[in-house]
């Protein structure tokens, strides 16, 4: 009896370790490459400078692409925007929130609030943070994009993830993230921004977040 009990365990527990690394590694590919040269360096009244990426960033990320650039237009309105994607066979990649580095880097988080951006047939669910080093104060935007939907919040994210594994469909994900400053110009020349860029970040997916089926 005690022997068929061990035999019964130690199935369970090859079955269970054989099904977690199909999900962790028998994804099925994510289709096209992002080529982020795509990416317009200028559009409309908003030129970009391409910002480095410290090596240590890329290092604990990990991502399959990532792209900083400061944007201005001629009214001195500026606005830094970060994305990275991660594909789903990508098992060693990681998103960081945010709410974790910023405050890493020595920002302190004054308060956080909800941001809703409209976007093709939908609202983007995305989460705005005003922050402050020294006397530098900042508004950050900022949202993940997956197959099953856009969320800012980080638990909400790995149940997409969960949801894309369970299903055998690809677990990829993007990050996208704006700064500007904090205050009424340049927050309004940010939402202007967001509705100007958002379309080419998602244009260069290889896949379309439920929202946006159909547009």
């Amino acid at each position: 009896m005690a022997k068929k009990a061990f035999l019964i365990m130690l199935a369970l527990l090859l079955a269970t370790f054989a099904f977690s690394a199909v999900l962790q590694f028998g994804r099925p590919a994510t289709g096209r490459r992002i080529d982020v040269r795509q990416f317009p360096a200028a559009k409309g009244d908003w030129q970009a400078r391409t910002l480095p990426i410290e090596q240590g960033v890329i290092a604990m990320l990990r991502p399959d692409v990532i792209f900083n650039a400061l944007y201005s237009n001629a009214a001195g309105n500026r606005v830094d925007l970060f994305f990275s994607y991660f594909s789903g066979d990508n098992a060693q990649s990681g998103v960081h929130s945010p709410r974790n580095c910023m405050p890493g880097a020595g920002w302190t988080i004054e308060r956080t609030e909800k941001r809703d951006i409209p976007f093709g047939n939908g609202v983007i669910p995305a989460s705005r943070m005003y922050v402050r080093y020294e006397t530098d104060n900042r508004v950050v935007d900022y949202f993940y994009i997956t197959r099953h939907g856009e969320t800012s919040n980080d638990y909400t994210r790995k149940l997409y993830t969960m949801i894309g594994a369970l299903s055998f469909q690809p677990a990829d994900v993007a990050f996208v993230r704006f700064i500007a400053a904090d205050d009424p110009a340049d927050i309004s020349q940010l939402e202007a921004f967001e509705s100007e860029f958002i379309g080419e970040i998602y244009g260069l997916l290889p896949f379309k977040p439920p929202s946006q089926r159909g547009s």
